[in-house]
Order: C-alpha cells, then structure tokens, then sequence
C-alpha cells in the first residue's frame, strides 16, 4: 500500500459499513493496525450474515472477511 493509499481508520470503515449493515444490532470495527481490523458483533446472529457475503466493495478498495476462529487474546472484564 503506497503512502497515498492509507488504510481506512475504524471510524471511516464503521461508516461505510453502517448503511450496509444498518439492520443489525450494534457492532464495532476494533483496528488491529496495517489495515486489518476485528469486528466485535452484540448479536451472534449477525456475524453470520456479515461473512455470507464474503467481500465487499467499498469504493475504493475491498473488504474481505476471513474467520479466525477464537481469538487468542483475553478480553478483561
């Protein structure tokens, strides 16, 4: 990615991704830095519709998601 084409911040992908999704319950794109990003969903029956597309064009660029099962991280209460 050249210096011109920066990853979009978690602000403006919650954005595009808001009239998208605009029908689930809440969810928050948490940036994991160099473009990637962890989406945090409140319904678990969200997340499924989200990934049954698989890639989205998001003018410019693509989001593609990728399920990594558990995450090794432990969130604190």
């Amino acid at each position: 990615m050249g210096k011109e084409n920066k990853p979009p911040t978690a602000c403006d992908l919650a954005s595009k991704l808001g009239s998208i999704w605009k029908d689930f319950q809440p969810w928050r794109p948490i940036s994991l830095g160099h473009g990637f990003f962890e989406f945090q969903f409140d319904s678990l029956k969200d997340k499924p519709k989200a990934w049954s597309v698989g890639t989205y064009n998001l003018r410019p660029g693509l989001l593609r998601l990728s399920d990594h099962g558990l995450t090794a991280r432990i969130l604190a209460p």
